[in-house]
């Protein structure tokens, strides 16, 4: 399952759940309520693949799961004056 096939018919949904080719898609509202410039509520978007993907079988499962092995990663970034390269982040390519 690729991204834009994850979302492609989830589009107004501001939480979702799928599971698809042992991967899980999975959207929710950010945990802490941060909103963007326009002061709407950021969405996170994941595709979660292997033993992972097992374990979520809701959105609160992936909330539960997913967000605090990302969210370290939003809270750097939140206030920082530019966008953190992969490796600043702690991502591999």
């Amino acid at each position: 399952m690729d991204y834009e096939r994850s979302f492609a018919d989830l589009d107004d949904e501001p939480t979702t759940w799928r599971r698809a080719a042992g991967q899980v898609a999975l959207r929710f509202p950010d945990p802490l309520g941060r909103k963007d410039a326009a002061g709407r509520v950021i969405p996170h978007e994941f595709v979660v693949s292997g033993d992972l993907a097992d374990e979520i079988e809701s959105v609160e499962d992936g909330v539960h799961e997913i967000w605090p092995l990302v969210a370290p990663a939003y809270a750097r970034v939140w206030d920082a004056e530019s966008p953190p390269t992969a490796a600043e982040l702690g991502f591999t390519a």
